[in-house]
Order: C-alpha cells, then structure tokens, then sequence
C-alpha cells in the first residue's frame, strides 16, 4: 500500500498540479532542480574531495529548501537565509564561481511566484550577498589556487534585477488571473445552484457560499454580514481570514440613512466608522480598509475589508452575487405569488377547490390512525335571486361577506374554502385529547354557528340580501378502510342535498366508519 501510495504521488509529481499558479510554481521549482543537476557535473570534476562534499551538501540544501517551499507552497525569511547560505557553500566550492549563475537565476524565477515584491527583492539581495562572499570563501577550498575568478560573476548579477522584475510581473499576473477564475468559478456556481433552490434560506446560504469562495480567491478579503438591533450590528457570519470571530459592533459604525438598496455600478460601498474599523482589525490582526455594501431582501449590510484597500474585482464580485440573490429572490417571490394566486379564490381570498382537495388528501394518508376528521359541503340559499334582483356587483360583495362570516365562525385552524359558485366547504380535524364525543360536539358546533351567521342580513350595494346555507357533513377517522378525498368530498355533497331536500338553514351528517355511511340525524338551526 505504501508503495502504491508513492507511486501515485510520484505520478502526480510528473504530472504536475492543477491552477494556474501552482502549475507555474511546479515547472519553475523543477526548473531550478534540473539547473542544479545539471551544473553538477561540472562543479564535481577536479574537485578535491572536501570540494566535493561541500557542493553535495550546498545542492542537497538547495534542493530541500526549493521543494520545501513548493510543496508548502509559501516562504519564510528562514526559506531565504538557508537559500543563500547552501548557495554561498556551492559557489566557493565549484572550480568557477560564475557555474552558479544558471541554478542561482533558476532560482530567482521559482522564488518571484511567492509572498510580496519587498520580500522577493530582499531574497534577491540575500542571495547576490551569498554569491559574493562565496568569493572570499573560495581561496581557502582544498583544491583551489590562486584568487577566485571574480569577474563573470560579478558581471552577471544585474542580471538577477532583471529577471526579479520579468518573474514579479509574470507572478502578479498569474496570481490575478487565477484570482479573477475563482472568483468567476463561485458566481457560475452561484448562478447554477440558484436555479434550483427557491427557499429564501437557501438563496442566502448559496450566496454566502459564494461570498467565501471569493475570500478565498482574493487574498486578504474578509467579509462579514451584519444586521441592526438597537444600539449594535449583529454580526451573522464572517467569511476570510479572522483571528477572533467578532460579535457585534456599535450601530454607529454605519450611517444610520445607509440606503437598503443594491449599489450601482460604479458604486464602491460606503467607509466603516474609524472606531468600528479598528475593532474590526483587531479581529482580523491586521490593518484594513472596511467597506459596506447592502444585502438584497433583508436589512442588513456585508461588511468587505482588506489590507490597503479592498480590491475593485472583489468588490464587482460581491456586488454581481448581491444582484444574482436579489434576482433570485424576486422570482422566488413571484413563483410563491403564483403557487398562492393557483390556489387561492381570487373573489374571497379563501382557499380555492384545489388548495382544500389538497388539505382533504393530507388528512386522509397523514393525519395518526385514529384522528377524527369531518368534511362541511355548504350550499346558499338565494344567491341567484340576490345576484339577479340587485346585480353582479352586489353579488360579488354577497360572497365576500359570507366568506368573512365563514372564517369568523370556524374553530382556529380549521380551513374554509370556496369550491366554486355558490358552494363552500370546511374541513375540521380533531384536536389531541379529543375523544369521538368531543369532535361530533364541536362539528355541531361549527354547522350551528355557520348556519345562523349566514342567515343574518347582509347590506350590499343597492339593497339588502339574505341568504341561508345548507350543509352536508361527512365525518372520518383515519386509518385503514377510510374513502379516498374525492369520496369524501362527494359523501359530504350527498348529505348536502338530503339537508337541502328537508328545507334552509339545516346540517345533515354522515358518519364513516370501516368504510361504511352511516346517515346521522339532521341538525336545524
């Protein structure tokens, strides 16, 4: 297994790693190990043994210290001390000092990929030093006569300037591109991710997803997302590198006429007070500037800070995934205003025939073996002799104020429904503790309120209407044998009509039991 395990690290090592920068890292580090090989032969033939053995020692250091720095991929002024003194011992051991210009500049190219310009510039410097005091050193190597020849390699350092400069420019381009597909990664993630999620938790989590990933790919960003109560900002989450996670901050830290609205597109975000900023940087351990951008949907603001100056990319970043969650929050919004318009009654504003088809189905295969349940079918009385007699209009208003008495006469939690038309239903379920007994006491209950309050007179335009109501219920208790919702609604109906036949304003039930009616007794008001 072991062996296994480095044969694929071995592959990996050949093949080299993915991204950009790491790729580059990868073939500039085996670069200056293949410059290293390859000066060996010559740096070994005519050496005294002790000569020998120092070039050995100084390639075997050079060469731990470059994949050491690879692999970890990031550098300590350690990393550049040890560089220079491994090169330092190579150079006065080599017969010419200029043989170690090839792996010294190879080296240069590898170490401009990692940390700040000031800290390659001084590696740059640390080595040169190293280089040039390998000339003092080389007359006292067993082997070596006479002074060193110093001149081509002297020669050949204002060269290292240049290629400084050539690598950082290449360095900082590579690390913006790789930056810039990061970021462009996480919004393309963002955006698949949000067309499939509708719940507003959802949209803000994928966002704050995406949020951290563009901290991650901008180095130094942080983010934070705080929301106001009274007297401090709320922190919720933070994103990027923190020290201490911090809690809050002073309400003052923002303009309290901060404007709740998406920023436009040349909009930077607005300055965090001085005060709020330096608690912010004792979080972060580090010196920053802090920004404020609101969050779409919510009062609430994301907070952006980096060290000197918080990068336009990242700031054009965060502000697209603001705009793709404000996006996804009004079509979550229209798709919920559509699923209420589907199944609401858009007259009354009850709930329409699919919306209560949909309860009835929920109570019959979910509702605990042994629940009761009952179905109210409420037919009126004189609506077309109203609707006719004082017009459309007043008809309309005759079905809204029903409606209103529907829902004022019903037990909390019960739902009304208009099927269509004239015709209403009510669906009731039992309450835990409540035994059969109870339940039949409380359905009477409902028919006898629905079937008075429906009778009073009702003042519309034009005159004054009156109505009556006849109900049909079918009363259930779940578990097995009991009718699907359509029969049910159906018996209901059924029972309806027998009320209807025996005059207004009168309740007729029917009980199921096994999958049998069981016609109950009528109830009139």
């Amino acid at each position: 297994m072991v062996d296994g395990g480095r044969t694929v690290q071995g592959r990996r090592w050949l093949r080299g790693p993915d991204g950009l920068v790491q790729r580059t890292r990868w073939l500039f580090c085996g670069s200056a190990l293949l410059s290293l090989a390859l000066t060996l032969p010559g740096a070994l033939t005519g050496g005294s043994p002790e000569a020998v053995v120092l070039v050995l020692t100084g390639s075997v250091a050079l060469s731990a210290v470059w994949v050491r720095r690879y692999r970890r991929a990031r550098v300590t002024p350690v990393d550049d001390v040890s560089e220079a003194l491994a090169a330092l011992l190579v150079t006065a051991a080599v017969p010419v000092p200029a043989m170690a210009s090839g792996f010294a500049f190879a080296s240069l190219w590898s170490r401009a990929l990692y940390g700040t310009a000031h800290r390659a510039l001084l590696h740059t410097l640390l080595l040169a030093a190293g280089l040039v005091g390998s000339l003092a050193l080389w007359p006292h190597v067993p082997g070596h006569t006479g002074p060193a020849q110093a001149a081509p390699l002297l020669a050949s350092l204002p060269l290292a300037l240049v290629i400084l400069f050539v690598a950082r420019h290449l360095a900082v381009h590579l690390f913006a591109r790789e930056q810039a597909q990061g970021r462009q990664e996480a919004l393309a993630a963002l955006g698949t991710r949000l067309l499939s999620v509708t719940g507003t938790e959802e949209i803000y989590e994928a966002a704050w997803t995406a949020t951290a990933a563009v901290c991650r790919t901008t180095p130094g960003l942080r983010a934070l997302t705080v929301q106001p109560t009274p007297g401090l900002l709320v922190v919720r989450g933070t994103a990027g590198p923190f020290a201490v996670t911090p809690q809050a901050l002073p309400r003052d830290a923002l303009p309290h006429d901060l404007p709740q609205e998406l920023p436009g597109a040349d909009d930077e975000g607005v300055p965090v007070a001085a005060h709020a900023a330096g608690l912010l940087d004792a979080a972060a351990d580090e010196t920053c500037r802090w920004l404020a951008l609101p969050i779409a949907g919510v009062e609430g603001w994301m907070l952006l800070g980096a060290p000197r100056q918080v990068p336009d990319e990242a700031v054009v970043a965060v502000r697209t995934v603001m705009a793709q969650v404000a996006l996804a929050l009004r079509s979550a919004d229209a798709r919920d205003e559509l699923v209420r318009a589907a199944r609401t009654d858009p007259l009354t504003g009850l709930p329409n025939r699919a919306a209560f088809m949909e309860a009835l189905e929920e109570a019959v295969g979910r509702l605990p073996s042994g629940a009761s349940f009952a179905v109210l079918f409420c037919d009126l009385h004189g609506f077309k002799a109203v609707n006719d007699a004082l017009g459309h209009a007043a008809g309309d208003a005759l079905l809204r104020e029903v409606a209103e008495r529907f829902r004022r006469d019903v037990r909390a939690g019960d739902l009304c429904a208009r099927l269509g038309g004239d015709e209403f239903a009510v669906l009731l379920r039992s309450r835990p503790h409540d035994d059969p007994v109870v339940f039949g006491e409380s359905v009477r209950g409902v028919g006898e309120r629905l079937v008075t309050g429906v009778a009073a007179p009702v003042t519309l335009p034009g005159g004054t209407g009156r109505v009556a109501v006849s109900i049909g219920v079918a009363v259930g208790t779940a578990g097995a044998g009991l009718p699907g919702a359509d029969e049910l609604l159906r018996r209901a109906d059924d029972a309806m009509y027998r009320a209807k036949a025996g005059g207004k304003g009168r309740v007729e039930s029917t009980e199921l039991r096994a999958g049998r009616a069981v016609v109950g007794q009528p109830v009139v008001a």
